[in-house]
């Protein structure tokens, strides 16, 4: 749909995505603030021992490694390279990991501003428990 209308950006939630109370205020900083970015995650789940870099923002990071795809957004040549490459080799999750953010600029605002329900999910065949996500998200959602 985005392609055929030509739309500039996408934002893409799971379903059983929440947001933080100040959601508009974060999304309003982001776009004031001009910074170069194909993909901008607006939760997930990172090891913060990875080397995600702080752009010279204390709430903007450049991702290096993430996972979670329950909530972000996609610039239109991100996501016309998406549907013209993904394969079913990859779960969304690896492929923009292993592929997309090494080809484009992906970045997250820190804290998040949206996390998975405290739910289980079996979206990959397995079993995760969001919970623990959750509580660190609601901990971090305070500005």
């Amino acid at each position: 749909y985005a392609k055929e209308n030509n739309l500039p950006a996408v934002c893409i939630f799971e379903d059983d995505v929440i947001f933080c109370d100040d959601l508009k205020q974060r999304l309003d900083y982001i776009f004031a603030n001009p910074m170069p970015w194909d993909m901008f995650y607006l939760g997930g789940y990172y090891d913060d021992t990875a080397s995600n870099i702080n752009i010279g923002d204390k709430h903007i990071f450049k991702v290096t490694q993430m996972a979670g795809t329950h909530a972000y957004i996609l610039k239109a040549s991100t996501y016309d390279f998406i549907i013209r490459n993904i394969t079913y080799n990859y779960g969304i999750d690896q492929f923009y990991s292993d592929i997309l953010i090494k080809k484009y600029t992906a970045l997250a605002f820190l804290p998040f501003v949206a996390a998975a329900r405290p739910t289980v999910s079996d979206l990959t065949g397995g079993k995760t428990d969001y919970e623990a996500h959750y509580k660190q998200f609601k901990k971090e959602a305070i500005l």
